[in-house]
């Protein structure tokens, strides 16, 4: 076998090795993941959404997807005491579609996360805050400009500047692998399916394996030249 086949071949195995210690873990390791971020958090400034007892906040363009099985958003009691913050529910609703959930009272503040009904397809929501309790809550989010989502947002029925915070989580465990059709299906979103999700699946396949195939390519072609060189 000459000399330039045998590095490259070695080359080739060093790489493949590489990507099953590396890489395989990552693509295959099953973890939690965010199904939708219908309104991020603030990036500086937290905005207060406060609501009084019987009060609601909606949200009325809310992205829910088949794996939005939680809901998180943050809150705080409007005031400290020793009861903790008033139960609040989450209303869900798009036509052929319905989702009621609730937090129990009682909660110090900050980070809560619910479970919720998914759709059985992707769809836009409306999604509604309601203080179930006697006393009020502070919904917590965002009325920066770049994070402000497309949902108009109403307290107590009149609209306000901003969005509650609000992320849909899948809570049943997958790794990156099983995750990739929606991750490119979110990817064909971003582009108004300019570029469908099939050409993205192309794109992948070509960068997965003709990188490295470019790479040892150029590697070989390397050897052959000062091959080349060395003997002329």
């Amino acid at each position: 076998m000459r000399p330039t086949v045998l590095v490259t071949g070695l080359a080739a195995a060093v790489m493949l090795l590489g990507a099953l210690v590396w890489f395989r873990p990552y693509l295959t390791r099953k973890q939690y993941s965010t199904s939708t971020v219908a309104a991020p958090s603030a990036l500086t400034a937290v905005t207060p959404f406060a609501l009084a007892p019987g009060a609601q906040a909606c949200m009325l363009s809310v992205a829910v997807e088949p794996n939005s099985f939680a809901a998180q958003f943050e809150l705080d009691p409007a005031t400290v005491g020793p009861h903790g913050g008033p139960p609040v529910a989450l209303e869900l609703s798009a036509p052929g579609y319905r989702s009621v959930s609730e937090l129990a009272g009682g909660y110090p503040g900050g980070l809560a996360t619910i479970p919720v009904k998914p759709p059985s397809h992707s769809l836009i929501a409306s999604a509604c805050f309601t203080d179930k309790g006697k006393t009020g809550v502070v919904l917590l989010g965002s009325a920066e400009a770049r994070t402000i989502s497309r949902s108009p947002t109403t307290v107590a029925g009149v609209g306000v500047v901003g969005d509650v915070a609000l992320t849909f989580v899948d809570t049943h465990p997958s790794s990156l692998l099983e995750q990739a059709g929606t991750i490119f299906g979110h990817a064909s979103n971003l582009t108004d399916h300019l570029i469908p999700v099939w050409l993205i699946w192309i794109l992948a396949v070509l960068v997965a394996f003709g990188v490295p195939l470019g790479i040892l390519a150029a590697f070989y072609t390397a050897l052959r030249e000062d091959e080349a060189a060395a003997t002329g």
